[in-house]
């Protein structure tokens, strides 16, 4: 697959299509073809799927962490072997978060991280997935609470319309919920790793209406967040559409709003 940064990811065996358009009083036609990116294939021992990363801004891309979901054959990687990552032979951070297993016990998908190396403006970067019977040293996972001591900040202002025409404010603080859940011990982890570290949180705003934060710390100090409104009643009796505006905030700026 292959990424670009901003990330697009290609693996072996993607596809490539075409197109052709004609115009003009001289009836002359042309033909643009897009061809698929050249990905690294399995030769190895051991390879799995090869992953080509595409720098396609003119800045040079630092040293960063990425994350992408990969699914796997039977037998690719089998029960109690690991996963590495390979960069001209040679071995860059990699975290995987197994999600579901094929019957044999092999990984069936898992979400991957990696730490990748420092991509040259308009560079590309060729990774070869392959398994390993050696287990990388223990490393501590990223602590997601770190963030708070860091400026995370984030805030979600959602504006109720009533059914008599009044409007209901309500102010939720991501920052907040985060540090509640920690102190309660009630987070829900999705991914857990030395690279990153990705945990939801849920908080009311009204009897109808969940926000639910899925928060994600990385070992290179990028923090991501992803805002979910859940309409928690939808399969009761007595349900109601609901009108709201939101937006979301951070460092007193707007991220994001709708109305």
């Amino acid at each position: 697959q292959t990424f670009q940064l901003p990330v697009t990811v290609s693996s072996s065996g993607g596809s490539s299509s075409g197109g052709s358009s004609s115009g003009g009083s001289s009836g002359s036609s042309s033909t643009a073809k897009i061809a698929a990116p050249t990905v690294l294939q399995p030769t190895h021992p051991g390879d799995i799927v090869g992953v080509h990363i595409d720098n396609t801004g003119e800045p040079a891309q630092a040293s960063r962490v990425i994350t992408f979901g990969q699914s796997f054959a039977d037998g690719d990687l089998p029960a109690g072997s690991h996963l590495v990552a390979l960069v001209n032979g040679h071995e860059i951070p990699l975290q995987i978060d197994v999600k579901t297993t094929n019957a044999d016990g092999s990984v069936a998908f898992g979400i991957v991280s990696l730490k990748l190396p420092d991509v040259p403006a308009g560079a590309g970067l060729d990774v070869m997935l392959a398994k390993s019977t050696a287990a990388a040293a223990s490393q501590a996972a990223v602590n997601v609470g770190n963030i708070l001591s860091h400026g995370y900040n984030l805030s979600l202002d959602v504006n109720v319309h009533n059914a008599d025409g009044s409007v209901t404010a309500h102010t939720v603080s991501a920052a907040d919920a985060l540090a509640q859940a920690l102190a309660q011990g009630n987070l829900q982890t999705w991914m857990s790793g030395s690279l990153a570290t990705e945990v939801r949180v849920d908080v009311k705003v009204t009897d109808q209406l969940t926000a639910q934060f899925d928060i994600r710390a990385q070992a290179d100090g990028q923090v991501h967040t992803d805002v979910t409104m859940a309409h928690d009643n939808t399969f009761t009796t007595g349900n109601q559409n609901i009108t709201y505006d939101l937006a979301i905030k951070s460092g007193g700026q707007t991220l994001f709003s709708d109305a």
